[in-house]
């Protein structure tokens, strides 16, 4: 499963993602992200740490030629890190025409999210808020929508 999803965007295929989200989960919680942003799934890819970068990045890592800084989404929402397993997952993102990596504990499926089944967070006052962009109800299941246009900036 080197890249189980590869994706482009020619403007003609914008329509029919516009409802469509990944979805994935971080420890026992549900997220999704605009499918619009994902590139690829990868598994796990080497990491090559970097001087300076922010503490929720883990490094860069060298995919097919392109240099892609690597986000660990747990260390930037707060949660307890843990070691990578067989389901950890490299999500390929292309964010304001710049890619990056997001690890993932595993991904779950695609599914379809209407801009009215997306409400706001609840609480706009923390950190954590700014990265989520509504609470969305899938299946009897609540998933937290990331915004992808601000997480991975400070």
């Amino acid at each position: 499963m080197a890249s189980s999803y590869i994706h482009n965007q020619p403007e003609q295929e914008e329509d029919t993602m516009k409802d469509k989200y990944l979805t994935f989960m971080v420890g026992s919680e549900n997220y999704a992200v605009p499918i619009k942003y994902v590139i690829e799934i990868n598994r796990v890819l080497p990491v090559t740490p970097m001087p300076d970068f922010p503490s929720y990045f883990e490094g860069i890592t060298n995919l097919r030629g392109r240099i892609i800084p690597i986000m660990n989404i747990r260390k930037r929402l707060g949660m307890e890190v843990i070691d990578y397993t067989d389901t950890t997952c490299f999500m390929i993102l292309t964010v304001n025409d710049k890619p990056y990596g997001l690890v993932v504990d595993s991904i779950s499926e695609v599914v379809n999210i209407t801009d009215a089944d997306i409400t706001p967070p609840p609480l706009e006052s923390g950190t954590v808020s700014g990265y989520i962009l509504g609470i969305a109800k899938v299946k009897e299941e609540i998933r937290l929508v990331i915004n992808c246009e601000t997480i991975f900036t400070d």
